[in-house]
C-alpha cells in the first residue's frame, strides 16, 4: 500500500491527528510552501512539513526527479516492472514455509508466468532455504537486472538477504523443460548396438543413429532457426584412445532442404547414468543426444559439456597425432607454451561452463586456458589460427588472447580443417557488448532524470564528419559519462590492431596491397549484389515484419536506386589507401572488457563467408564500419530490450518513455561513434593503409557502413524478423546523414 507522499519518502506530520497527517501539501520543490502554493503560508489549509528529517527543502519531487538513484525513480521502476507481469495481480498465491520465520516467500502463477517473491522482514541479514521442488530445473531470473541465478535443483534453494531487502524472480524453464513443454521428451532416444560390432558407428547402426543426430542438430543453437535439415551423415570418426570414458570426435555432413550443406564437428562422450545426473546438476543446459544399449552402454552427450572430453582434446593438441576411421589424421599443433597439466582422473572435474556461439562453443579450462570448439568447419587455413599466430609472435600488439595451440583434421589430398583452437585465458568482466549494455542502462536513467525543459536532445551535426569538426555538447559528455573514454580506447585498440596487421612484412598472407581500380570495381560488384539480395528478401518478407515497421521497410525499398548510385561512387572517384588483412567482424561481442581495457578474442571473421573470402585483404575501414554498427545495434537493442516484457538488458524502461528516449539513443550512437573514429584516426595518422584525405575516408567508410547494415538486415530477416527494425532504421539514418552532409 502506497500512501500520499510515500513515493518520495515524505513522512507524516503525526501531530495533526486523524488522517490529516498524510494530507499535508505535496512537497514538489524546495520553493515557497514546497512548491505547492504561492500563498501566504498562514493561509494553507494544512501546514507544510518542517520536521528536520522530512523537511521540504531536502525531500521533494524536483530533487528526486533529477536523481536517477532516488526513491522516486526506484518506485517508478518498481511499478513499471509490476505492470509487465500479470501474475502479480491475477496469479494464484502459494505461500512457502521456510524454517527461517523472518523470511516471507511465496509464488505467484498466471498462465506461463511464475514469479517467486522472497522478502526479509528482519532488520538483520538473513539466510533461507526454500523448497522449490515444484520448479525443479527452472532458472530464477532476477527481474530488475535480468540476472540469471543458479538453476533450481533437488536440494533446497539457498538465498541470503540483506536487512529488509527482497527478491523478485521469474522462474524460467530450462532448455530441457522448454523441450518437454513443446512436446519433445528430455529422455534421449534409445539406439541398440549389435553385440558383435566394435563401435556404435558401424554401418548397421548408422541408419538408427543418424536420424537421432539430425534431430539434435535441428534443435541446436548453431543451426539457423529457419534452416530445415534434410539429412545428417557421419563423414568420419575417431575414438580417443586410453580413456576410461568412451570419447569420440565426429565430422558430420548436414544437408539442408534448400540444397546447401555444412560440415559440423561434434565431440561426444558416452557417460553412465549416474555421471549424467551429476553433470546435469552442474550444467542446466546439458541435453543428451541419445542412449546406447548393447555392446556399449550409456548416454551420449555433447563433448563440450564433458570435462573428460575437454581435457582429452587439450591433451590431443599437445601430443602426437592419431588416425581416424577413414585413415585421415587428427594433428595437434602447439603455437605457445602449455603450462597446464590435466588431472589424471578427469571424472572429478566440474562440468565446463560452455559459451555457445553460432559457429563455435567456448570452454574455460581452469583459469589459464580457453578452448574454442568449432561447430561449422571447412577445409582451409582458419583466420583465427592464422591471424592469432601472426599477432602472438609479432611484437607491438598485445591486446589479443594469445594463441596456444590448435587441432586439425588432415586428409590426404585436401587442405587441413581446423577443429579446435586453444588460447591463453584472459581474466575479464564479460564481453564489451555486455559492458556496453550496462552503460546504456545508466545512460537511459540519466536521461529520464533530466528536468522537463532539458528532455529535448541538443542539436548537433548529424554526420560523423560534421561532429568531428566541432565539440560534442557538454550535456552529452556528462550523460554518456565514462563510456566516451571506453569508445576512445576501442578506437585506439582497433588502430593498433590495423597498424600491426598493416605493417610491411615478407609474409605474403599479410603484406599490404594497393587499392587498385580493379579491386574497387570488384568491391562495388559485391556491395551491389548484397544490396539486391537483401532488398529482394525484404520485399518477400515484408508481411512477416511487425505492422509498425512495415512502413519504414517500404521506405528502404523505395531507396534502392539511391543506394545503388552511392555504391557506384566507388568506381567513379579516386580512393587512396591500401588493403590489409583485417579482423573481418570486429564488433563489441568479439572483445573482452578487463575492467579498464579491451582484449580481442575472436578473429574468425564473418561466419556467412567462406574461409577463402575471410582471408581476402580489404580496407581496414570495413572493421571500423562493423564497430560503428555494433554501437548502433547495442543502443537500440538495449532500449527495446529494457522496455520489452522479457528483455535481457539490465534496468527498467517504461513503455511510455521509449519514444522520448530514441532520439537520445541516436545521439548516444553518434557521440560514441565520433569518439571512436577520432581516436582511430589519431592513432593511424600517416599510415599508408587509410585514405589520405578526410573526404576519401568518410566516403569509403559510408560505403562500408551501408553494406554492413544491409548484411545485418539479411541475417535478421532469416533468423529474427522482430529485430529487423534496428537495421531498417540504421539504413534510413545513414541515407539521411549522407544527404545532409552533401
Amino acid at each position: 500500500v502506497i500512501y500520499y507522499g510515500d513515493e518520495i519518502g515524505m513522512g507524516d506530520n503525526i501531530y495533526l491527528g486523524d488522517r490529516n497527517g498524510v494530507r499535508t501539501p505535496m512537497q514538489w520543490s524546495s520553493d515557497r510552501n514546497a512548491g505547492f502554493s504561492r500563498a501566504n503560508p498562514q493561509k494553507l489549509y494544512l501546514p507544510i512539513t518542517i520536521d528536520p528529517e522530512y523537511h521540504f527543502e531536502a525531500v521533494n519531487v524536483e530533487a528526486q526527479q533529477n536523481n536517477p538513484n532516488s526513491l522516486l525513480w526506484w518506485m517508478k521502476r518498481l511499478i513499471a516492472l509490476r505492470k509487465r507481469y500479470q501474475a502479480f495481480g491475477r496469479g494464484t498465491l502459494e505461500f512457502l514455509h521456510p524454517a527461517n520465520r523472518k523470511i516471507l516467500a511465496f509464488l505467484r502463477k498466471y498462465k506461463d508466468e511464475q514469479i517467486l517473491v522472497v522478502a526479509n522482514l528482519s532488520r538483520f541479514v538473513q539466510h533461507v532455504e526454500l523448497d522449490l521442488s515444484s520448479a525443479k530445473g527452472s532458472i530464477p531470473i532476477e527481474l530488475f537486472g535480468r540476472t540469471a541465478f543458479p538453476a533450481v535443483g533437488q536440494m533446497p534453494y539457498q538465498l541470503t538477504l540483506g536487512p529488509h531487502s527482497f527478491y523478485w524472480f521469474e522462474l524460467e524453464p530450462s532448455a530441457q523443460q522448454a523441450a518437454a513443454d513443446a512436446g519433445t521428451s528430455e529422455e534421449p532416444p534409445l539406439v541398440e548396438i549389435p553385440v558383435t560390432k566394435l563401435d556404435f558407428l558401424h554401418s548397421q547402426t548408422r541408419a538408427s543413429i543418424e536420424p537421432v543426430v539430425q534431430q539434435y542438430f535441428q534443435d541446436a543453437r548453431w543451426v539457423g532457426a529457419g534452416d530445415e535439415i534434410k539429412a545428417a551423415r557421419f563423414d568420419d570418426l575417431v575414438r580417443l584412445p586410453g580413456t576410461q570414458t568412451p570419447l569420440f570426435l565426429a565430422l558430420i555432413d548436414v544437408d539442408y532442404v534448400d540444397g546447401t550443406s555444412t560440415q559440423y564437428f561434434l565431440p561426444t562422450a558416452v557417460v553412465a547414468e549416474d555421471r549424467l545426473q551429476q553433470l546435469k546438476q552442474q550444467d542446466a543446459v546439458l541435453r543428451p543426444v541419445l542412449r546406447l544399449t548393447g555392446n556399449m552402454e550409456g548416454v551420449v552427450i555433447d563433448g563440450a559439456h564433458s570435462p573428460e572430453c575437454v581435457a582429452e582434446i587439450v591433451r590431443l593438441i599437445a601430443s602426437v597425432s592419431i588416425n581416424t576411421v577413414r585413415g585421415a589424421e587428427l594433428v595437434g599443433t602447439m603455437h605457445g607454451q602449455l603450462d597446464w597439466c590435466p588431472l589424471a582422473d578427469a571424472a572429478h572435474l566440474q562440468a565446463p561452463v560452455v559459451a555457445e556461439h553460432t559457429t563455435s562453443a567456448g570452454v574455460a579450462v581452469g583459469d589459464k586456458l580457453f578452448l574454442r570448439l568449432l561447430r561449422h568447419v571447412q577445409p582451409g587455413i582458419h583466420p583465427q589460427v592464422e591471424i592469432g599466430r601472426y599477432l602472438t609472435h609479432r611484437k607491438g600488439f598485445e591486446h589479443v588472447a594469445a594463441l596456444v595451440g590448435s587441432l586439425e583434421y588432415r586428409r590426404r589430398g585436401e587442405e587441413p580443417t581446423t577443429l579446435a583452437i586453444l588460447h591463453r585465458f584472459v581474466a575479464n568482466e564479460g564481453t564489451a557488448w555486455q559492458y556496453t549494455l550496462d552503460e546504456l542502462s545508466g545512460f537511459f536513467e540519466r536521461i529520464l532524470a533530466l528536468p522537463a525543459e532539458q528532455r529535448q536532445p541538443p542539436a548537433v551535426a548529424r554526420t560523423l564528419g560534421g561532429l568531428a569538426e566541432g565539440e560534442m555538447p557538454s550535456l552529452l559528455n556528462e550523460l554518456v559519462g565514462r563510456y566516451l573514454d571506453s569508445a576512445r580506447i576501442l578506437g585506439q585498440r582497433t588502430a593498433e590492431l590495423h597498424n600491426a596487421l598493416g605493417a610491411p612484412t615478407h609474409d605474403s598472407a599479410f603484406a599490404p596491397e594497393s587499392m587498385t581500380p580493379l579491386y574497387l570495381r570488384s568491391l562495388y560488384q559485391s556491395m551491389r549484389n548484397t544490396q539486391q539480395r537483401t532488398l529482394h528478401d525484404l520485399a518477400l518478407g515484408l508481411e512477416r515484419l511487425p505492422s509498425d515497421v512495415q512502413a519504414e521497410a517500404r521506405q528502404v525499398l523505395d531507396q534502392s536506386d539511391e543506394m545503388l548510385r552511392r555504391f557506384q561512387l566507388l568506381i567513379t572517384r579516386r580512393i587512396s589507401g591500401q588493403r590489409i588483412r583485417c579482423h573481418g567482424n570486429l564488433g563489441l561481442g568479439e572483445l573482452l572488457f578487463t575492467g579498464k581495457d579491451f582484449v580481442i578474442i575472436d578473429f574468425e571473421g564473418e561466419p556467412g563467408r567462406s574461409l577463402g573470402e575471410r582471408r581476402v585483404k580489404r580496407s581496414p575501414l570495413g572493421d571500423v564500419a562493423t564497430m560503428l554498427r555494433s554501437f548502433h545495434h547495442a543502443a537500440l537493442g538495449a532500449l527495446f530490450g529494457a522496455s520489452s516484457h522479457r528483455g535481457r538488458t539490465p534496468g527498467m524502461i517504461r513503455p511510455e518513455d521509449v519514444a522520448g528516449l530514441e532520439p537520445w539513443v541516436n545521439l548516444w550512437t553518434l557521440g560514441v561513434s565520433t569518439a571512436f573514429v577520432r581516436s582511430y584516426q589519431q592513432h593511424t595518422a600517416g599510415a599508408s593503409f587509410v585514405p589520405q584525405s578526410q573526404e576519401e575516408f568518410e566516403s569509403l567508410l559510408s560505403h562500408y557502413l551501408l553494406e554492413r547494415v544491409l548484411r545485418e538486415l539479411g541475417y535478421e530477416l532469416d533468423d529474427r524478423p522482430a529485430w529487423a527494425v534496428i537495421s531498417i532504421r540504421g539504413i534510413l539514418q545513414l541515407l539521411e546523414q549522407t544527404n545532409h552532409h552533401r
